[in-house]
C-alpha cells in the first residue's frame, strides 16, 4: 500500500527561470536534509499553456507508506517555499489542500483532501 500526495502553490510575478531556481533551491533542499529511504519527492514549475507559457508556481508530490511522515516533509517544503519568497521579496499567495491518492494493488483511490 501506497500514498501520494499531491500540492500546488502559487507564486504571484515570478518569471520562468525564477521559478526554475526556486524549483533547484528546494530539491537541494531536499537532498541536504535527506529523504527517508521509503519515500519519493518530486519537485515541478507548475506552469499554463494557452496561447503562451505561463509559469504559476510550484508544484510537489510526496509518496511513501505513512500519512505522518509524508505531513511531515510537506510541512517542510512549504516551510522552505515561504522561506524563499520572504527572501526573494516575492509575493507568496496561496497552496492548495493536500491531496491523497491510496494505491492498493495497482487501483487508486482518492483519498480527498487534508
Amino acid at each position: 500500500m501506497s500514498l501520494t500526495t499531491h500540492r500546488t502553490c502559487c507564486i504571484i510575478g515570478v518569471d520562468d527561470e525564477k521559478l526554475n531556481r526556486f524549483v533547484d533551491e528546494i530539491k537541494a533542499f531536499l537532498a541536504k536534509t535527506g529523504i527517508p529511504e521509503t519515500y519519493s519527492i518530486n519537485v515541478y514549475k507548475d506552469q499554463v499553456t494557452c496561447c503562451g507559457h505561463f509559469p504559476i508556481g510550484v508544484a510537489f508530490e510526496i509518496e511513501g507508506p505513512r500519512m505522518q511522515a509524508i505531513k511531515d516533509m510537506d510541512k517542510k517544503i512549504l516551510g522552505k517555499i515561504r522561506e524563499i519568497c520572504q527572501r526573494e521579496y516575492v509575493e507568496y499567495h496561496e497552496c492548495s489542500d493536500l491531496n491523497v491518492l491510496l494505491e492498493v494493488d495497482g487501483a487508486v483511490f482518492s483519498q480527498g483532501e487534508y
